[in-house]
């Protein structure tokens, strides 16, 4: 079985036709987890969400 990280980067690679995602895909590539952050920061602000709110709720779906 492929490593789960990997078997996603596959599949989010397969989309190649939007740029924002491929921008965010070479960030993860790199490690750029500033980037990464602020990325996310921008896109829930451009949808009037606040991402200080809902991260630490998206991230106690990883929790056990």
């Amino acid at each position: 079985m492929p490593n789960p990280m990997q078997l996603v980067m596959n599949m989010l690679q397969n989309n190649n036709n939007n740029p924002m995602l491929a921008q965010l895909i070479q960030m993860a590539k790199k490690g750029d987890k500033v980037g990464i952050e602020q990325f996310a920061r921008n896109f829930c602000n451009e949808r009037g969400r606040n991402f200080d709110t809902e991260f630490p709720e998206f991230m106690k779906q990883f929790k056990k």
